[in-house]
């Protein structure tokens, strides 16, 4: 039976039992070759793991329990050690972990976040490259739409959205969950204040247009286009849509991009990458 692993972008294991940050960089995951962690000196019945799941939703929420962006997927069966000791404390037989694999062949990532995958990683993909400035109009556009005021159309398909997600089976809704964090790994939006100014409680935090984008577009085959438009509407007056699937059938028009707001034309500077992601 086929398992799933997750790597970073370098083919790093994301994750693994009993196993320092060295040694998980110390090997990198090919297809056509088998895989196995080294045995720390001084404990030979204390083996590293490597964490296998079912699933690639399974094993990309696994390496996302601090998320990163962005990630590889690769197929593998359970192997064993080409040579040292074996463990002797029962954890190689448990399901999820493996004291070697056999890497098979390297899947899409998009196999991770359900029927509408591939659109999942372009619009990831697309936001991690959004500036500063980018996000300021996104946040201006909406705030000049109603911001969260309940009577506004985003809040509208944003509240669709939440019952859409309450009404899935447990791997969809572990789907959104991994979308959600995979887009705020790729934005930082979690280690970083709003790049606008809260006026008041209807004003959006950054983290509430990511959100609430990526839940629609992982969920677009259960949602009506109207509610999908409303809720990307302040990023669609900041970037552009070439994320979307050409083949879809064409979007309503896009929001005109926001006037140039005075004190804006010298945004913040993005600081790097967010601490702990």
């Amino acid at each position: 039976m086929p398992r799933y692993l997750i790597t970073d972008a370098d083919g790093h294991p994301a994750t693994a039992r009993r196993c320092p940050p060295n040694l998980l960089s110390s090997i990198t995951i090919t297809p056509g070759s088998i895989a196995e962690l080294p045995v720390p000196a001084g404990e030979p019945v204390v083996l590293p793991l490597l964490n296998v799941e079912r699933s690639p939703v399974g094993a990309a929420i696994e390496g996302v329990s601090h998320p990163f962006w962005p990630m590889r997927l690769f197929e593998v069966k359970k192997a064993r050690r080409s040579s040292g000791p074996e463990s002797s404390d029962g954890w190689k037989d448990h399901d999820n972990w493996a004291e070697a694999v056999e890497v098979i062949a390297e899947r899409p990532v998009s196999l991770c976040f359900g029927d509408n995958g591939e659109e999942v990683v372009r619009f990831v993909d697309a936001t991690s490259h959004l500036e500063p400035e980018q996000w300021i109009r996104a946040g201006l556009a909406m705030v000049a739409a109603g911001g969260l005021s309940e009577t506004s159309a985003w809040s509208g398909a944003r509240r669709v959205i939440k019952r859409t997600h309450e009404r899935r089976t447990l791997r969809q809704r572990e789907q959104v969950y991994l979308a959600v964090d995979s887009e705020y790994a790729a934005t930082c939006v979690l280690e970083t204040e709003s790049p606008w100014r809260r006026v008041n409680d209807a004003t959006p935090e950054i983290q509430d247009v990511a959100e609430a984008a990526i839940s629609a577009i992982t969920l677009r085959p259960c949602l009506d286009p109207q509610v999908l438009e409303a809720v990307l509407a302040p990023l669609a007056a900041a970037m552009d849509e070439s994320w979307r699937n050409e083949n879809q059938s064409p979007s309503p028009a896009r929001l005109e991009p926001a006037p140039i707001i005075p004190g804006l034309h010298n945004p913040p500077q993005s600081e790097g990458p967010c601490p702990g992601i």
